[in-house]
């Protein structure tokens, strides 16, 4: 059974069972989501019939997760930090899309910024709106499904979350929930187990948590969040699960909400079969925010939403977190290199519309530098892009069997060997990664290996020479004025930059130009008709420094109608790390002109000869630090009062392809001492693993600099947003930030 349809109401003198099942079709496996509500608990179903306190991780602000508890270990931490209108991590989540679910629910779930995204104050947003009764929303999947309570052990998974506070909320349905990991092999459901932490419906201001195993297992129904400091709809709430498997003879879970126990399970009230099926593996977390549905109807006693049903109410996640004791589930699959992945005629390996979502196919593209093409090796033979696994569909071993995106899992259909002839080949089907026929508009598939020109390619290895061209996204700015996204129906998908006019500008931060790139193309489209409608131009460092280049802008028959622009010699040729501003100026009144990205051609890239210099001060966004003037060479603002809460964002640095993996960091510090602390380097997530981690030691003074250097694993290329964490035993602030420099 892979998606079992499947939808349980009874109503048994005043015992309401509400089942969700899993209704969006795929060839592996089922996804659900299922709520027990009761008024009365299951007979012999709790142990517990009291509410209790217990020790979980201590409680934090909505926004920075926890220090795992003594003698624990945090396994996954999403702290949800990145700019203002920015999609969460690729690396920790993927996007279901999709309607129905077999629950009833009515709204269309997407990967668009409208639905799903970063508030830039550590907040993840999960937001509902209506178009003449046509909801939208979103659901997210973790990309890991390991956090697994050891045998012997411990697992918490919780999250702490603000519901939706709408006017009138009949229909709203938000959820946080793990699956087991079983479900992505084919498991199915109830017996793989479902952990639902926090569903509330048609805005009741409540939530209840449920178990669902193959024995029929409950929990509680909906209640009031315990912290009265607020309501569940107008504050922060902690909503968490404890797998206990300390003595695996009387093993249990206790669901828990603002640190107290509200409901114990035992393994001896729902079998030891049922128990170690929905229990004893790993699981993946959940996050959606449904409309309608046999949930929120079943409670309303009608269908939902309404008319009446306010569109736009948003449920505000501060962080996920799991933590597990006596075990460490924390990949160890490490990035070889970073950097597009290339074909026939040079093409690139690319996840279409660079859409990390489940099932999503490959082809063949023009390498334009997204996402979707950025590839990177692992130590574990995988060959991994935006947070998920080149996946041969349902593990199959014939020929012609597509691939597509899936998250990782640890199964053979995820295993890649690079052999030296150039194939791609999986060893579990014994075929190779090919092009079908060489129709490089044709889904990838595995075919029997021969060494075909449509079978070759040469991985990233980020030792290769610079790169001639350099792609700035549209979308991925720092700041902007007057301008807004939406999705692009143009090559690679994702979102292109719209609504402009001769009031509006792009802030792109600290651009890597390298030793130099002689000219720029746009990628461009207008509705607007005729040519010479406006122009772009190309400023560093400031919004109002004199152009270095402008491109002419004519008319290309729509707003989705894309041409590139013609290349417009850069003069002079800017080299270095800036700030890139893009302005518009137009004699139409209004908008004229959608752009998706700028292409700097020409050029070497940055080679060996050229460091990447990123000045502390220049983040994109900060959490518990300040700035001030510095002493240290150069002047400007220094970064201080820093702290292990401490974290710095860099969106668009853009490493080239030819670092040799020497970081360097200009610190300073009173804290006497070595060790005192450390600075750790992540690309695109605050939680990533750190490819770079700098020793602090005291230097004599707060403004007594010196630089403080380590080697690089893996050399990081192409173009990331870096993340600056810090680690310190000492209590308060430990070290001042000038600059890092990576060469």
């Amino acid at each position: 059974m892979r998606r079992a349809e499947r939808e349980l109401m009874h109503r048994l003198s005043g015992l309401t069972i509400r089942t969700k099942a899993p209704g969006r079709a795929d060839d592996r496996t089922g996804r659900l989501r299922s709520l027990l509500a009761t008024t009365a608990l299951l007979a012999g179903c709790l142990t517990a019939a009291g509410a209790a306190t217990v020790a979980v991780a201590p409680a934090a602000s909505a926004d920075t997760a926890p220090p795992a508890p003594s003698g624990w270990n945090t396994v996954f931490s999403d702290d949800f930090a990145g700019a203002a209108g920015s999609a969460p991590s690729a690396q920790n989540w993927f996007y279901d899309i999709g309607t129905g679910y077999g629950t009833g629910e009515t709204e269309q779930t997407t990967n668009s910024t409208n639905n799903v995204y970063l508030d830039g104050n550590g907040h993840l947003v999960l937001k509902a709106t209506d178009s003449n009764g046509a909801w939208t929303s979103a659901r997210i999947e973790s990309t890991r499904d390991d956090f697994e309570a050891p045998a012997g052990g411990e697992l918490e998974m919780t999250a702490s979350i603000e519901q939706p506070n709408p006017a009138n909320g009949l229909g709203y349905w938000p959820a946080f929930w793990a699956l087991g990991s079983p479900m992505r092999v084919g498991g199915g459901w109830p017996q793989s187990g479902e952990i639902d932490m926090m569903e509330d419906v048609n805005g009741l201001n409540e939530a209840s948590q449920t178990l669902h195993d193959s024995a029929g297992s409950s929990g509680h129904a909906l209640i009031s969040c315990p912290d009265t400091s607020s309501s569940c709809q107008t504050g922060y709430h902690t909503y968490s699960v404890i797998i206990n498997r300390q003595n695996t003879s009387a093993e249990y879970l206790e669901f828990v909400m603002d640190g107290t126990v509200e409901s114990t399970i035992t393994e001896a009230s729902v079998g030891t079969t049922a128990w170690q099926d929905a229990i004893d593996h790993g699981f993946f977390f959940i996050l959606d925010l449904a409309m309608g549905g046999n949930y929120p109807d079943g409670t309303y006693g009608s269908t939902t939403p309404t008319t009446a049903t306010t569109s736009g109410a948003s449920m505000s996640v501060g962080y996920v977190a799991a933590y597990e004791e006596g075990g460490n589930s924390t990949p160890t699959g490490t990035a070889n290199a970073t950097g597009k992945l290339t074909g026939l005629n040079g093409l690139c390996l690319a996840n279409q519309n660079a859409l990390n979502t489940e099932g999503n196919p490959m082809y063949l593209a023009s390498c334009d530098g997204d996402a979707g093409q950025q590839w990177s090796p692992y130590s574990d033979n995988t060959v991994r892009v935006q947070g998920g696994c080149l996946d041969v569909v349902s593990a199959g071993t014939t020929s012609g069997t597509d691939v597509d995106w899936y998250p990782c899992n640890g199964t053979n259909a995820q295993e890649w060997t690079a052999e030296s002839n150039g194939e791609l080949e999986n060893p579990n089907s014994g075929l190779c990664l090919t092009d079908p026929g060489g129709a490089t508009g044709s889904r990838l598939d595995i075919e029997t290996c021969a060494a075909t020109s449509d079978q070759l390619w040469t991985l990233p290895t980020g030792t290769s020479s610079g790169s001639s061209t350099m792609t700035v996204t549209a979308s991925q700015y720092s700041a902007q004025n007057s301008t807004a996204t939406e999705a692009t129906s143009d090559t690679g998908g994702g979102d292109d930059v719209g609504w402009i006019n001769s009031a509006s500008w792009l802030e792109y931060q600290n651009v890597n130009f390298g030793t130099g790139y002689s000219g720029v193309e746009a990628r461009e489209a207008s509705a607007v008709a005729g040519t010479g409608i406006g122009t772009i131009q190309f400023r560093l460092d400031s919004v109002t420094a004199t152009p270095f280049a402008t491109a002419n802008v004519n008319g290309t028959g729509g707003w989705q109608d894309w041409v590139t622009s013609s290349d417009t010699a850069n003069s002079p040729a800017p080299t270095g790390v800036h700030t890139l501003y893009v302005t518009f100026t137009t004699s139409v009144t209004g908008n004229f002109v959608n752009v998706n990205w700028f292409e700097f051609t020409g050029g070497g890239g940055s080679s060996t000869a050229s460091p990447v210099t990123v000045t502390a001060s220049a983040y994109t966004t900060q959490n518990s630090t300040g700035t001030e003037a510095t002493s240290d060479t150069g002047g400007g603002d220094d970064v201080g009062w820093l702290n292990s809460a401490s974290w710095l964002e860099y969106a668009n640095v853009n490493f080239g392809s030819s670092l040799t993996g020497t970081v360097q960091a200009r610190v300073a510090s009173a804290v006497t001492g070595t060790g005192i602390g450390t600075i750790q380097f992540r690309l695109d997530s605050i939680t990533a693993t750190p490819f770079a981690t700098v020793t602090v030691n005291g230097t004599g003074g707060w403004q007594d600099w010196a630089t403080a250097s380590t080697t690089a694993s893996p050399v990081p290329t192409g173009t990331h947003t870096v993340y600056v964490t810090f680690t310190t035993s000492v209590t308060g602030n430990f070290v001042n930030v000038n600059w890092f420099t990576f060469s």
